[in-house]
């Protein structure tokens, strides 16, 4: 039996490796959090559900809200780490890519919870607006990533 279960290991190929992303443009990076941070603040204003509500917008001790998310992610995107001119002759700035990458987590986070969102008649036309700019903020943001390997 362990002969067997050595003989098709042995046979079976390689897992291609794991993309790693690399992550830059500290301005096209902030624009498209500020607006990820006003489609949540939008959802939250919209929604009839009120868990919903408060996952987008109320923090509570452990669990921060998506909106909280994001705005530390902003705040941590345009300070002063993140800048270029702080890197002495670095290829990229690794601090900026992860808060990238930590928006892109939250934006589609956030983007699930929108194909779901229960709201008024009403304001029908107005998740649809949210989801639209949402899927193109986050299209912008994954863009900025380059393949490292």
């Amino acid at each position: 039996m362990l002969a067997a279960l050595i003989a098709t290991r042995q046979n079976s190929p390689v897992p291609p490796p794991v993309p790693v992303f690399f992550y830059s443009n500290q301005l096209v990076a902030a624009v498209n959090t500020f607006t990820c941070i006003t489609v949540a603040r939008r959802a939250a204003a919209i929604t009839t559900s009120l868990p919903i509500q408060h996952q987008l917008s109320l923090s509570i001790q452990g669990a921060p809200s998506i909106l909280d998310l994001l705005n530390l992610r902003y705040y941590r995107i345009v300070n002063y780490l993140s800048s270029d001119a702080n890197m002495i002759s670095a290829v990229s700035n690794l601090y900026l890519s992860d808060q990238i990458a930590a928006v892109i987590l939250s934006a589609t986070a956030l983007q699930n919870i929108l194909t779901t969102l229960p709201v008024m008649s009403t304001d029908f036309v107005q998740l649809v607006g949210l989801q639209q700019q949402l899927a193109i903020s986050l299209a912008i943001l994954k863009s900025l990533g380059i393949r490292v390997n």
